[in-house]
């Protein structure tokens, strides 16, 4: 049964699906972006075992987006992860989804929105995305039709064209050239792309996907998975860093975390990756981070201080790295 309104969720359902009896609960919904959020408060049988979940995290939508997201949660290899665990999930393309989690509001929190997570808290989440990155390394492929869907986000030249016009003189000549640059690069995108290690990435790693433990100890815990796809892993802290970040910070701990990133790695038993490479690897991406912008621009509704000042920073990294020198 796939959860479609609040009706459906009832004392059956829920005993069902996490095999204990659930006498009573509170529903407090929320409607994010794309789906409806059900925060369950639960009670128990006074014979029910110790540790079950107290609060659950029910995530209900329409249309095929979710699709990705139960499937990353109900496949075996997750388990173990720093994610959040799932206690069902379901869907149907003509129904939609619902996925039921565990509410880690209790034990975890977020970085205040549009503030940057501490330097600690990024190499919590950094250590979190190489864990998962490794547990699928070199294991997934992708062929040279697949890479052309989604190197660039699906941007294309006219997409840029269409940009360029409606940013107008602020965006000037040489920074459309960077942007020709890389576009004329796809080739060459490509072919790197392909001659690498490819993993599971989350792809949408920006600072507010992540739960920080509140605690001293514990780990980043990773959400929202329903853009997840194949990809050099070191693209999810590109998009994270080159994106989100000052040229301040970068100064400071960027090298510095991608290091971690690449320790890390190795502690979870990848082989045969280089620093040098990893280093190489994040240049590239973060040139790709480029097209980003543009992709939030063309998608419609998403305000300008979202991917007015993600253009700023990408121009910057790219020129700080000298990642053009890579496509030269």
């Amino acid at each position: 049964m796939i959860i479609q309104k609040n009706d459906d969720i009832t004392l059956e359902w829920l005993s069902t699906v996490l095999g204990h009896s659930v006498t009573a609960f509170d529903d407090e919904v929320s409607t994010p972006f794309m789906s409806e959020v059900h925060q369950l408060t639960l009670t128990y049988a006074p014979n029910a075992s110790h540790g079950l979940p107290q609060k659950l995290f029910l995530k209900v939508g329409t249309g095929n987006h979710g699709s990705a997201e139960v499937d990353f949660y109900t496949d075996p290899a997750s388990q173990g992860l720093p994610i959040p665990q799932c206690y069902d999930a379901q869907y149907d393309p003509k129904v939609g989804y619902h996925i039921l989690l565990t509410d880690l509001t209790l034990t975890h929190d977020i970085a205040p929105i549009g503030f940057p997570p501490s330097y600690a808290r990024h190499q919590l989440a950094v250590k979190s995305l190489a864990q998962i990155h490794a547990r699928w390394w070199g294991k997934r492929t992708v062929t040279p039709e697949q890479v052309n869907q989604f190197v660039f986000a699906g941007i294309t030249a006219e997409d840029l064209s269409d940009f360029q016009s409606f940013m107008g003189d602020w965006l000037p000549p040489d920074r459309v050239a960077v942007f020709q640059n890389v576009f004329a690069a796809h080739d060459q995108i490509t072919a790197h792309l392909l001659n690498r290690p490819l993993t599971l990435i989350h792809s949408d790693t920006h600072p507010w996907n992540f739960l920080y433990p509140k605690a001293d100890h514990g780990q980043a815990i990773l959400v929202d998975w329903e853009s997840y796809g194949t990809d050099l892993g070191i693209y999810d802290l590109a998009y994270m860093i080159g994106l989100w970040w000052f040229q301040s910070q970068r100064d400071r701990f960027e090298v510095e975390l991608v290091k971690i990133y690449h320790q890390t790695l190795i502690e979870h038993g990848v082989t045969g990756y280089s620093w040098e490479h990893c280093w190489d690897d994040y240049r590239w991406c973060v040139l790709r981070c480029l097209i980003m912008p543009i992709f939030w621009w063309q998608r419609g509704g998403l305000p300008p201080e979202l991917w007015w000042t993600r253009l700023e920073k990408i121009y910057l990294t790219i020129h700080d790295l000298d990642c053009l020198a890579l496509i030269e």
